[in-house]
């Protein structure tokens, strides 16, 4: 790349991380992993979900599920540990994503620090 396109580059790539924003919902246990991938599927659709990843608790199951998203397309499996946190869900979308909306669909809560901001 020529030198003279780097400050572009950077003043693009730093525009695009602006319009990204990153939320944690906390998440109680769920019933049914497959309702569950179809309901996050739906939200994906209805607000603008680009990703979603995390692991909830499943009833009856010993291991967290964990969840993947990319828009509509979700997937997951039962993890092999238990040594992660279960419950949250980190949601990314464009600045402005109804992340309450989202959260009160799913019957959790928002946690009110960014997710860019957790370690």
């Amino acid at each position: 790349m020529p030198a003279h396109n780097i400050p572009t580059t950077i003043i693009t790539i730093t525009m695009m991380m602006i319009m990204i924003m990153m939320r944690i919902i906390a998440l109680g246990e769920i019933d049914n992993v497959e309702v569950f991938q179809q309901t996050i599927a739906a939200l994906a659709s209805q607000f603008g979900i680009l990703r979603a990843k995390g692991r909830v608790a499943v009833a009856g199951k010993a291991l967290p599920y964990v969840v993947q998203a990319v828009g509509r397309r979700v997937d997951g499996y039962f993890a092999r540990d238990r040594d992660i946190v279960a419950g949250r869900l980190v949601v990314i979308g464009m600045a402005g994503l109804d992340v309450s909306g989202i959260a009160a669909r799913l019957g959790g809560t928002l946690i009110d620090e960014d997710a860019s901001s957790q370690s």
